[in-house]
This record gives C-alpha cells, structure tokens and sequence, in this order.
C-alpha cells in the first residue's frame, strides 16, 4: 500500500505546538487529513475547540509498513507522532 503524508501542526490553546503526521491511503486530499488530525486529537483527548490547525499539508508518499496498513484498514487513518504529543497509543 502507498501513502500520502500530511504534515500537521496545531496549536493547543495553552501554547503548547504539536507536531504530528496524518497517514492516509494514496490520493486522499487534505480536507480528509484535516478530518483525521481533529478526530486523532478528541481521541487524546484535546477538545477541537482548544486546537488550531495551523498547518496540514501534503508532504510526500511511501510505501507503508505492516503496522500502519492494518492501522489504516481498520480506521482509515494512521499518526506518526513527532513534537509535543503524548507518547504513542
């Protein structure tokens, strides 16, 4: 399977940047990577209403590892957590 990722950063409304990639089958488009980086997010817990989405952009596709294709086939979506997420769930 290839992917399409999506370089997101959002804003928690104590200051705080997240930095964190959407991992989404090949040729989704970013309003649906927006949709999963704002579900991933309630999921942690972050309301929407504390986040700003301040970047979620097409970044570059690759083939995907096991893990993140049976991440996908059962929510559609995988994160790669990088800069100032909680440890990975």
């Amino acid at each position: 399977m290839k992917l399409d990722i999506y370089d997101t950063h959002a804003l928690h409304s104590d200051g705080a940047i997240m930095h964190f990639d959407v991992l989404l089958p090949k040729c989704a488009d970013e309003a649906i990577a927006r949709t999963f980086a704002i579900q991933w997010l309630n999921s942690i817990g972050v309301p929407s209403e504390h986040i700003r989405l301040e970047n979620c952009q097409f970044c570059h596709s690759e083939p995907a590892n096991p893990e993140i294709e049976q991440a996908i086939s059962s929510d559609g979506y995988a994160i790669f957590q990088m800069e100032g997420c909680p440890s990975p769930i």
